[in-house]
C-alpha cells in the first residue's frame, strides 16, 4: 500500500511539474504570485508635471501585470494619502493632497485584457490652481495608487503608487537690479546668526558678464560672498568665498538666460547645485562656522565700479539649516514660508517700489537703492 501511495505521489508532482512548465495550456496562467502594479512606477516612483495657469496639465500612465492571467483583469485606480505621507517622510517634503475636484482621470478603473500585461493609458488631466492655492505657498501632489478588483490579484506593494509632484507655473514679475540698486535690510534683519549650517538659493538671469567681482550676495563679518568672476578669470563663472578659500563653478553661465542657484555650507563642506543638479563640493578644514551679523547681509552689494551688467532676481532665501538636494528640486519655485530652518523669504514679487517684504514673518524687510524697474510677465519654467 506505502509503495503504491509513494508512486501516486510521483506521478502528481511530476503532472504537477510540467503542467508548470507548459502552462498546463496556453489560455491558463497561474495567478497564483501574480501582481498588478503601476507601469512607470517601474522607472520612477514620481513624475512632475508643471501646471499651466490657463490650461492647467495632463499626463498619461498605464497599469500592468507581473504576468499574463487567462482573464480580463480589473485594476482601480485611488488617490492615498498614506502612500504621500510616506513619500514626505522619506524626502524631507511637504507635499499636500490635490483636492478631489482639482483634477480628473479619463476612466479610474482600467482593463487589462487576457492574455496581455499591460492596460491602455489612462489619462488624467489637472485644471489651473485658483488664486488662492497659488498665493498659498502650498505644494501639491497627486499619490496615485492601483490595487485590483479581484482578490485572485494583489499590488505589488513598491510599484503600486505613482506621485504625480505639480510644479505650478508662475508668472510674475521681477526687479531688475544693477550696481546702483544694492540691496539691504531695510534697518536691519530681526538677529545675530552663529551658524553651524546654512543654505542660499534664489533664481537669477543675468544679461551679461562684462567684468569680474559682480557680487550677488555678501554675509558677513564670517564670509559668504558669492559673485561672478575673479580677477584673470571667467566672468561668467560663479565663485564663492568662505572660511579662507573659494570655490568656483564648472558651470558656465549664459547670458539672459534664468538659473536657480543653492548653495549649502555645514561644518565640512559647502556645496553648489545649478537647476538642482550638483556642481561641486568644496571641503571645510576644521569644524566650520559663521557668524552673520543683522546688519552686514547684502545683495547686488560690489557697487557701480564693479557691478555693471543688470540681474534680474527672484526667490531669495536664507535657511539656517543645509537643506538636501531633493529639496533644492522640489521646492525651486515655490515654498511654505513656514517651512523650518527658512529664516527669509523674499520672493521679490511686489511688482513696483524697492521693498522687498520677507515672506515668513520674520520681519526680514529688504530695501534696494535708488529706483529700480521691474519685469512683468515672467515665468518660472523659463530656463
Amino acid at each position: 500500500m506505502k509503495s503504491i501511495l509513494n508512486v501516486t505521489r510521483t506521478i502528481l508532482a511530476s503532472v504537477i511539474l510540467v503542467c508548470i512548465m507548459t502552462a498546463c495550456n496556453d489560455a491558463e496562467y497561474d495567478v497564483v504570485n501574480n501582481k498588478i502594479y503601476i507601469t512607470e512606477a517601474m522607472s520612477s516612483s514620481t513624475t512632475k508635471l508643471l501646471v499651466d495657469p490657463d490650461t492647467g496639465a495632463d499626463a498619461s500612465f498605464s497599469i500592468s501585470l507581473s504576468d499574463k492571467s487567462a482573464s480580463d483583469v480589473t485594476g482601480k485606480l485611488t488617490a492615498s494619502e498614506s502612500a504621500l505621507e510616506a513619500y514626505n517622510s522619506l524626502n524631507g517634503t511637504n507635499y499636500k493632497m490635490l483636492p478631489a475636484e482639482n483634477y480628473s482621470f479619463s476612466e479610474d478603473q482600467v482593463v487589462i485584457p487576457s492574455g496581455s500585461v499591460i492596460s491602455s493609458s489612462i489619462n488624467i488631466h489637472v485644471n489651473p490652481f485658483s488664486e488662492e492655492q497659488m498665493e498659498s505657498g502650498d505644494l501639491y501632489a497627486i499619490p496615485v495608487t492601483v490595487e485590483s478588483a479581484s482578490s485572485d490579484f494583489s499590488s505589488l506593494a513598491s510599484l503600486s503608487s505613482y506621485i504625480i509632484i505639480l510644479d505650478q507655473v508662475i508668472v510674475t514679475s521681477v526687479p531688475v537690479l544693477s550696481g546702483s540698486n544694492p540691496v539691504t535690510p531695510t534697518t536691519s534683519l530681526r538677529q545675530d546668526y552663529n551658524l553651524s549650517e546654512w543654505s542660499l538659493e534664489f533664481r537669477l538671469n543675468m544679461d551679461g558678464f562684462s567684468i569680474n567681482n559682480q557680487a550677488i550676495a555678501s554675509l558677513n563679518p564670517s564670509e559668504i560672498y558669492v559673485r561672478f568672476g575673479d580677477a584673470g578669470k571667467d566672468y561668467n563663472m560663479l565663485q564663492i568665498k568662505t572660511q579662507g578659500t573659494q570655490y568656483e563653478s564648472v558651470t558656465r553661465f549664459e547670458p539672459n538666460k534664468w538659473y536657480h542657484i543653492a548653495i549649502v555650507g555645514n561644518s565640512s563642506s559647502m556645496k553648489l547645485y545649478v537647476n538642482g543638479v550638483l556642481d561641486g563640493t568644496l571641503n571645510l578644514s576644521g569644524s566650520a562656522s559663521w557668524t552673520v551679523e543683522k546688519d552686514k547681509f547684502s545683495l547686488i552689494s560690489s557697487g557701480t565700479t564693479y557691478f555693471r551688467n543688470k540681474c534680474m532676481l527672484s526667490e531669495f532665501r536664507f535657511w539656517t539649516k543645509a537643506i538636501s538636494q531633493s529639496q533644492i528640486q522640489n521646492y525651486m519655485f515655490a515654498i511654505d514660508p513656514e517651512t523650518p530652518g527658512l529664516e527669509a523669504y523674499w520672493k521679490m514679487n511686489e511688482g513696483s517700489g524697492n521693498v522687498f517684504n520677507d515672506a515668513t514673518g520674520h520681519g526680514n524687510e529688504m530695501t534696494a537703492a535708488g529706483t529700480i524697474s521691474w519685469q512683468d510677465g515672467i515665468r518660472s519654467d523659463e530656463q
